[in-house]
C-alpha cells in the first residue's frame, strides 16, 4: 500500500541552510517550502519506505538566490556550468540510449 502526502512548511530562513557543496547564509526572507512525500507500507501496515520530493528552484527563488536561466546572470551561470561539464556546443538536453 502507498500513501501520498502534500505539505508546505513556512520559515524565515533565520539560520544557515545546508546545501550541496556548502551552506547558504541566512537571508531572513520568508520561504514556503512545498513537499511531496510518498510512503510505502508492508503487508502489516508498517512503514517500509519513504521518498520526499521538492522543487529546489522554488525555494532558491524565494530566497533571492536563484539565477533565472533566461536572464543575464542566469545565462552566464548556465554557460559556465555547461563549459565545466563539457556540454558547450552540444544540445541542451543529452539523449541517452539504452
Amino acid at each position: 500500500m502507498q500513501a501520498v502526502m502534500l505539505l508546505s512548511s513556512k520559515s524565515s530562513s533565520p539560520s544557515d541552510i545546508k546545501a550541496y557543496g556548502g551552506t547558504l547564509p541566512p537571508t531572513g526572507r520568508p520561504v514556503c517550502f512545498p513537499l511531496c512525500g510518498i510512503f510505502v507500507f508492508d503487508d502489516d501496515d508498517r512503514l517500509a519506505g519513504e521518498k520526499t520530493y521538492y522543487d529546489r528552484a522554488t525555494v532558491l527563488r524565494q530566497l533571492g538566490i536563484f539565477l533565472e536561466p533566461d536572464r543575464g546572470l542566469g545565462r552566464i551561470a548556465t554557460i559556465i556550468m555547461r563549459t565545466e561539464r563539457g556540454l558547450v556546443g552540444g544540445p541542451l538536453v543529452k539523449t541517452l540510449s539504452v
